[in-house]
Formats: structure tokens, C-alpha cells, sequence
């Protein structure tokens, strides 16, 4: 039994002693006292039965109490649950705050690098814009200078081409000169008669050309060079080698001669002397001297 139940008993029994001591001052002061006795029974079934009617109340009040407790304990387990879970949710909370604001601090500091970086590449880009203007400047400089020595190349080599012009003009005067000269010293072209078959007998005008053929089985040498040139039967021409190092081969006399070619025989060498063998390619000449 709880204190209040104790002290609703209490209270009952008090009520009861109470009650019992009216009804006998009741019964002593009174002349009927079977009829007081009656009351005072009376009055005593009815204390009796206000005494069950509370008990009854004491029970029903201690049994909601047990209730009400039983309320308190669920509710106080709920509460220290929830304030654990309220506690855990906090921790949590206050651990991805703490991570949250160390990444916070992580990326102040690089963006704080990648601010410093932009600006230093920001700076870097200027100087390299000014560079480039720089180069721009000095390309055009180069531009305007590449464009007058281009005009002054072009006006050189109109000039060139001018006085290349007068100079192929007065060589084909001086070849012709020349042709006329020496078929006028040739007897207009007739044959030149040579009493020693290895006498020297070179044309009257210096002359030059190079080997085109060889009939090696025959001892025959064909030439660029011909009677327009001054070459003609009977003449001997000096044959002769500069690459890879210079050599004179020996010397040919022409037995047939056209306008722009000739063809010769290869005159025997002194007893003794001995020449590389003549190629298509080696030069041939009038006098090697005359070079």
C-alpha cells in the first residue's frame, strides 16, 4: 500500500472514531437511547460503508497510480533513449561539423594557392602578351625591311638580266666572229693537210666542249663540238680530266667534223707515257694552256 492509501485509511478511521464519539455524547446526553443507539448504528453502517466506498476509491486512485508509474518508467526509458540517440545524432553531427569545416579550412587554403596561382599566371600572360607584341612589332619592322630589299633585289636582278642580255648579245657576236674567223683561216672548211700524223694542230680560235661518246674497239672519241665552232678535219683537240683530280688524257685528232659535233681518233703517246683511259664526261679543248 502506497502513503496515499495509508492516509486515506488514516483519514477513514479518524471519521469513524469521530462519528462513534458523537453518537455516544449523542447517546449520553439523550433520554431515548435505543433510539440514538439505532442512529448512532446507523450512522455507523453508513461510516462503514463511506469507509469501503473509499477504500474502494484507494484502490481504484493506487491502481492508477501504479499506472501513471508504470507511464513514467516507459516514458523515462523512451526519454533517456531518445536523449542517447539525441546524443549520438549531436556527436555525429559535431564530427561532420569538425570535418566539414577542416575540408572548409583545406579548401580556403588552396583556393587561397589556386588565387595566387591565377594571378601569377594572370601576370605570366601579360608578360607574354607584351612579347608578343614586342615580336609583332619587330616582324613588322622586319616585314617593311624584307619588302624593300625584296624591291631592291628585284630592280638587281632586272638589272642583271639586262646586262646578261647585252653579254649574250656580245657573245653571239664574238662566236660568229669567231666561226667566220676560222673558216676563213680554214679555207672555207676544205681540209687541213698534216705531213706528221701526231703533229699538233689546233683550231685558229680557242674552242672547248666535253667527251658524248667513245668507240673503244676502233680508238674513236665523238665531241661536243663541231665546224660551227671552228672544229674541223685534221685538227687536234687535248683531252683532259678535272674531277676527281686533274689529269691530261691525251690528244685527239678530228677525222670527221659536223656543225655541232666531231668525231676523232686518239693519237698514240710517246714511248713510255701511258694515260688513263678517256670516259664520257672528260673535257676537251683546244689548248690546255689556253684554259
Amino acid at each position: 500500500m502506497t502513503i496515499m492509501g495509508k492516509m486515506l485509511v488514516i483519514l477513514n478511521l479518524v471519521a469513524a472514531i469521530l462519528v462513534a464519539g458523537f453518537l455516544l455524547f449523542d447517546f449520553a446526553t439523550r433520554t431515548n437511547w435505543k433510539q440514538a443507539f439505532e442512529k448512532a448504528q446507523e450512522q455507523t453502517e453508513a461510516a462503514r460503508a463511506n469507509t469501503a466506498a473509499e477504500k474502494k476509491k484507494s484502490r481504484q486512485l493506487q491502481a492508477k497510480l501504479t499506472l501513471m508509474t508504470t507511464e513514467r518508467d516507459q516514458y523515462q526509458t523512451q526519454v533517456a533513449e531518445a536523449k542517447k540517440e539525441y546524443g549520438k545524432k549531436i556527436q555525429d553531427q559535431v564530427s561532420r561539423t569538425t570535418d566539414e569545416t577542416n575540408s572548409a579550412t583545406k579548401s580556403n587554403k588552396v583556393s587561397e594557392v589556386s588565387t595566387a596561382e591565377a594571378e601569377r599566371m594572370q601576370h605570366e600572360i601579360k608578360l607574354r602578351r607584351d612579347e608578343v607584341a614586342d615580336r609583332d612589332k619587330t616582324i613588322r619592322t622586319l616585314q617593311e625591311q624584307v619588302k624593300r630589299y625584296v624591291a631592291r633585289a628585284v630592280a638587281a636582278e632586272n638589272s642583271v638580266n639586262t646586262l646578261k642580255s647585252r653579254l649574250n648579245a656580245l657573245l653571239s657576236q664574238v662566236e660568229t666572229l669567231g666561226k667566220q674567223l676560222a673558216r676563213a683561216q680554214a679555207g672555207g672548211g676544205a681540209q687541213t693537210v698534216v705531213k706528221n700524223g701526231n703533229a699538233k694542230n689546233p683550231p685558229s680560235v680557242f674552242v672547248r666542249g666535253s667527251v658524248t661518246g667513245i668507240v673503244r674497239d676502233k680508238g674513236l672519241v665523238e665531241v661536243s663540238i663541231g665546224s660551227d665552232d671552228g672544229v674541223n678535219e685534221n685538227h687536234t683537240l687535248e683531252v683532259y680530266r678535272l674531277k676527281p683530280k686533274p689529269e691530261y688524257l691525251g690528244t685527239i685528232r678530228i677525222l670527221d667534223s659536223h656543225h655541232h659535233k666531231a668525231v676523232g681518233r686518239l693519237l698514240k703517246s710517246p714511248a713510255g707515257i701511258r694515260h688513263s683511259a678517256i670516259v664520257k664526261g672528260d673535257e676537251v679543248a683546244s689548248k690546255i694552256m689556253s684554259r
